[in-house]
């Protein structure tokens, strides 16, 4: 999770090249007295040049923006773009996440605060050999093995 502090913080993608890019995010938002919860989305419309676009908006005066999630996806049929994400105080960039996005990849900030980075068949990039890893389909992808609590071999 990511959390924007001020009515100037938000999130933002910046595309390296033209191509077909797809960003949906999901915040709750943090405030008042007493504390309210706010839940909030947006699907932000495709992005088809090289440029910088705001995906999580700032909050309203007196809140935190709560970033639970979002997903940039090159849905794109034959571009490859390079897409930077970055928290925005109005006035310092930080990068959070940079990766290519061949066609059909995507790039998933998750609400454990950690981005990675999927292919178009659904195999994990930068990811360590042995790693557990939350997957969201009954079936694990190539090369993987479905965690169910037995023992697996060191040696085959």
């Amino acid at each position: 999770m990511i959390n924007l502090a001020g009515t100037n913080w938000v999130l933002r993608v910046v595309t390296a090249s033209a191509s077909n890019v797809e960003v949906s995010a999901s915040w709750v938002d943090l405030g008042g007295s007493p504390a309210v919860v706010t839940p909030g989305a947006q699907n932000t419309a495709a992005i088809t040049a090289a440029t910088t676009t705001t995906f999580v908006p700032a909050p309203a005066s007196g809140q935190t923006r709560n970033v639970k999630g979002a997903v940039i996806a090159n849905t794109s049929v034959g571009a490859s773009t390079l897409v930077t994400v970055q928290v925005y105080d109005g006035s310092v960039a930080c990068q959070l996440a940079r990766a290519l996005l061949a066609p059909g990849d995507r790039l998933a900030l998750g609400e454990d605060g950690l981005w990675t980075h999927q292919s178009a068949q659904g195999a994990f990039a930068g990811i360590p050999v042995g790693a557990n890893m939350y997957f969201d389909r009954s079936t694990a992808p190539d090369g993987w093995l479905a965690r169910s609590g037995q023992l697996v071999s060191r040696v085959t």
